[in-house]
């Protein structure tokens, strides 16, 4: 098939002429060969002295999106073998110019090219190189210069001032190029440039390097620039605030820019150890969302007439406390529940906790991570006494074997990716997905397990290193028990076994022992494709034992690594109060009731017994009478929960539903009888903790719109209409919470008592937990388990492991299809309430819901590319655009779980140990839309 070459069906567009037409290119069969790669590939071609320069890392910039046979995508990360076969339709979009450039008018875009290609310091890489691993990508990134993105002079904040201004790395006013000016050449280039003046007005702030996937950095000649320059314009003075982005848990370093006071715009901290400099898409656009037209300025309270009507403050404190007071002497303390975040601060978090619990006597309190989260941190809890993520970011970097599990951070935590293009020990990066991810075609292997197999191929690789000797005994036989159980358990476990329930093949298998076996230094992660199972405890600690049995734990490049979803998920996990008492303390545990009882300065007799009821116990109690009223803060579980459509249904059993989110068009917030209005991030301030354990500052930089407040403000109002304020007078601000969570984290494993306020962790760049007092704070990358004590009694790490078990809704002749659901792109986040609102990230993702078909099953069901289909499972149906691709495998659909829609299919399985949701898979059933699908309830 490959032999005669690959078929690109280019859009050509003649604007002079007013007129477009389809132009064919082939081009040779690469393995791994990009859309952007073959774009390129065709401009050396038709110019043969242009070498072939692009070098992307990842689906950074997001600047290359384009039609791709009909589906918008990023081009950078689209493998031309997952479209084959048959023409490739290629499609430009009008919004972005350079890429227009290259694809629509490629006479003109070879005349500008030529024009500066002596401004390029190397001419870069040739074909042969086309396929780089990671590491030799990033070596040669010094060599390899502009990729056309445009970004450096959209990001240059005096572009934002002035249209016309040309920055020194930023020249794309006129010919839309970014220079490499360490080049002779360039500056000799720059100087003869009309309207020079204009360089005066660069503030040095390096923006345009920050953005730049590239890493071109701005002229070291910038002083020299200025001092030919007679008239210098004057530019108000900018202040920079540093904070911590606000979507996933990477925690990205930021820093926001105010001038005279107003007109914010955000860079990047180059310096902060996360992110050193870089952010994803999302993360430059944070600040977008907090000025959205649809943000909740005012309480609102739903009339007789069922309508929302605004109302004041005290109004709305006074009918919130009235009604759930009354539901609480008619039914009750179990008859109320709340439900939260990962999204709020540690403080919000601690305060909404302790308030609801302690002085309201809420019974039950979950959090969104629940959805994410929850079996990581349950399977670290048995395994190693707390839930204890082992690893710091710098183990990207140092591991020699990467192996990703149900994780696609190459759109999901694009930043971990880079951490992982910046490993010089050339790794070996190995995908266990059933799905081609974008990670798994920039990966070295990919492995397409059968959905949620995972368990049984971690347990048959654990047979296998076993009788290999390939045991770490020492390790094992000192810092671990359980061993030998989980030896003889493991035996059942033999390729043959785990090739009929994985459908992967023997050497396969083998290959991937043989590499865990051969690695020095060995990592795993994953993340939501192992939590969000029906078994992702035991999957997870399936993952962990490997990493046990083997010591590749507590050394650089190890360990059983858990990628955490939200920004704040892992402070959700250890202060929220709702799994577990501040500070990962146990509710049913009289010692820590009296500790944290002593901290508050409060009655132990208000602090419970129990946890209460989990996510899906609360909806349960909505469904069965025993909750009859709930507070929902700032997550949207009519988008996000599982088999949504249930939800929706149930929550006309409840007396009173209060809603606090920053937004009035929620699925949930206009659901809501009472709506109070949140400040966002940005709008507020206290700590985030990221997937490494590290704490970090939150800044406000604005003020929140109309009566909005800070859900911290909000809480300590309620508090005060409950009764109940006496109880936490001494919280006033954040950071009187803050101090107190580290004196009561005190002789537990995220021990932070030598965290002296907000200052320390702003100086610090953040702060890993554990720092107890007294810790030394020059290192700044610190990994848990170095010394090999875990934190169970006997302070070792126990082997967990049962037998696997079936899918909990298998495939039959009505529903013959596995639906897979995850990310869908690097602009898209969760239920897309705040990207939705950048229109510069609404055109980096498909515009429609879509599905992901293989070709095969395209072909035999008569359904063809872009055609609206039907997606039917037993709980309901969704009309998407078919997008036929060989990402899948036959008998395998996929859906982004961004769209509201998705949810309404999915099946409500749940682990018994972390009461998880299981997302990822359940049977469906797809046909063309004229067709007839089996009956499904109506949503």
């Amino acid at each position: 098939m490959h032999e005669d070459g690959i078929k690109l069906r280019i859009k050509r567009y003649y604007p002079s002429e007013d007129r477009s037409e389809h132009v064919f290119y082939e081009i040779p069969f690469v393995d791994g060969l990009t859309v952007l790669e073959g774009l390129w590939y065709i401009v050396n071609n038709i110019d043969g002295s242009l070498a072939f320069r692009y070098s992307c890392r990842g689906a950074v910039c997001g600047s290359c999106a384009m039609k791709i046979n009909g589906v918008i995508d990023l081009a950078c990360h689209t493998q031309i073998s997952s479209l084959l076969p048959g023409v490739i339709d290629i499609e430009p979009l009008p919004y972005f110019t350079v890429i227009k450039d290259l694809v629509v008018d490629m006479d003109s875009f070879f005349g500008k090219y030529r024009s500066v290609r002596e401004c390029f310091a190397d001419a870069g890489p040739g074909m042969q190189d086309i396929r780089q691993s990671p590491h030799e990508r990033t070596a040669i990134e010094k060599s390899v210069t502009c990729i056309l993105c445009a970004a450096c002079h959209s990001a240059c904040p005096l572009t934002a001032m002035d249209p016309e201004y040309l920055g020194p790395a930023a020249l794309t006013a006129v010919q839309r190029f970014a220079f490499d000016t360490r080049s002779k050449t360039a500056i000799e280039k720059l100087s003869s440039i009309e309207g020079m003046a204009s360089f005066a007005g660069c503030m040095k702030i390096s923006r345009c390097s920050k953005v730049c996937p590239r890493y071109i950095e701005p002229s070291e000649q910038i002083d020299q620039i200025r001092s030919t320059v007679s008239s210098l314009p004057s530019y108000p003075a900018i202040a920079t605030t540093d904070t911590v982005c606000c979507f996933c848990s990477t925690g990205c370093g930021l820093s926001v820019e105010t001038r005279a006071g107003a007109g914010l715009q955000l860079t990047t901290s180059t310096d902060y150890p996360v992110n050193k400099g870089r952010a994803c898409p999302k993360g430059w656009d944070a600040l977008i969302p907090l000025a959205a037209e649809d943000r909740a300025k005012t309480p609102y309270l739903r009339t007789e007439g069922g309508k929302l009507e605004a109302v004041g403050w005290d109004s709305a404190l006074e009918i919130f406390t009235e009604k759930f007071k009354k539901i609480q002497a008619e039914h009750g303390a179990e008859s109320l529940a709340f439900l939260s975040t990962g999204q709020i601060t540690v403080e919000e978090m601690a305060l909404l906790g302790s308030i609801a619990k302690f002085g309201m006597g809420i019974a039950h309190g979950d959090g969104n991570t629940r959805q994410c989260m929850a079996t990581a941190a349950v399977a670290y809890k048995q395994s190693f006494g707390f839930d204890a993520p082992p690893y710091t970011y710098q183990d990207f970097e140092e591991s020699d074997v990467l192996i990703f599990v149900g994780a696609n951070p190459f759109i999901s935590h694009p930043i971990m990716w880079e951490r992982v293009c910046l490993n010089k020990k050339n790794p070996v990066t190995v995908v266990i997905d059933p799905r081609s991810t974008e990670t798994a075609k920039a990966a070295t292997r990919h492995y397409a397990v059968k959905p949620k197999t995972d368990a049984s191929l971690f347990y048959c690789l654990a047979n296998i290193l076993i009788e290999r000797n390939a045991v770490d005994d020492d390790f094992v036989s000192e810092h671990t028990t359980g061993f030998h159980e989980y030896k003889d358990f493991v035996k059942k476990y033999t390729l043959r076994h785990s090739t009929e329930e994985t459908g992967l093949k023997n050497d396969e298998i083998l290959s991937i022992a043989k590499m865990i076996q051969d690695g020095k230094n060995v990592s795993f992660w994953w993340t939501m494709g192992v939590n969000q199972s029906q078994t992702g405890v035991r999957t997870a600690q399936a993952i962990i034992n490997l990493s046990l049995l083997t010591g590749n734990i507590g050394r650089p490049g190890t360990g059983p690594n858990s990628i955490t979803g939200q920004c704040n998920a892992m402070g959700s996990r250890l202060f929220s109060n709702t799994t577990s008492l501040l500070g990962g303390h146990d509710f049913s545990n009289p010692t820590h009731r009296k500790k944290i009882s002593a901290a508050l300065r409060i009655d132990e007799s208000l602090i419970p017994e129990s946890s209460g009821m989990a996510y899906d116990e609360i909806v349960d109690g909505i469904a069965e009478g025993t909750i009859k009223g709930l507070w929902i803060i700032a997550t949207n579980p009519l988008h996000s929960w599982i088999d949504s459509s249930r939800l929706v249904k149930l929550l006309d059993n409840l007396e009173f539903l209060v809603v606090q989110d920053m937004y009035l068009t929620t699925e949930t917030t206009r659901a809501a009888h009472l709506l109070l209005p949140a400040a966002g991030w940005g709008e507020k301030e206290g700590t985030f903790i990221n997937s490494e354990r590290r704490i970090a500052h939150v800044a406000k930089v604005a003020e929140p719109p109309g009566e909005a407040l800070p859900d911290f403000d909000i809480f300590k109002r309620v508090a005060k209409q409950w009764g109940c304020a006496d109880l936490f007078k001494d919280w006033k601000e954040p950071e009187n919470v803050f101090r107190t969570l580290t004196q009561l984290s005190v002789d537990t494993p995220c021990d932070i008592s030598g965290i002296d306020g907000y200052e320390m962790l702003e100086s610090r760049g953040g702060i890993q937990w554990p720092f107890a007092a007294g810790n030394s704070p020059e290192e700044n990358e610190r990994r848990l388990f170095e010394d090999g004590a875990f934190f169970r009694p006997d302070r070792r790490a126990k082997f967990y492991f049962e037998d696997t078990k079936p899918l909990p809704e298998p495939v039959d002749d009505e529903f013959p299809y596995h639906l897979l659901t995850g990310r869908g792109t690097i602009a898209q986040w969760h239920t897309q309430t705040k990207t939705a609102k950048s229109p510069g990230l609404k055109k980096i993702y498909p515009e429609k819901i879509y599905v992901e078909i293989h070709p095969d099953d395209g072909k035999n069901l008569g359904i063809v590319e872009n055609e609206d289909i039907v997606v039917s499972s037993r709980r309901g149906r969704l009309t998407a655009q078919a997008h036929l691709v060989y990402d899948v495998r036959e008998g395998e659909i996929f859906i982004p779980m961004h769209y509201r829609e998705t949810n309404r299919l999915t099946f409500p399985a749940f682990d018994p140990y972390s009461h998880q949701p299981s997302y990822k898979t359940c049977a469906v059933n797809i046909a063309p839309a004229a067709k007839s699908l089996p009956e499904a309830i109506e949503t």
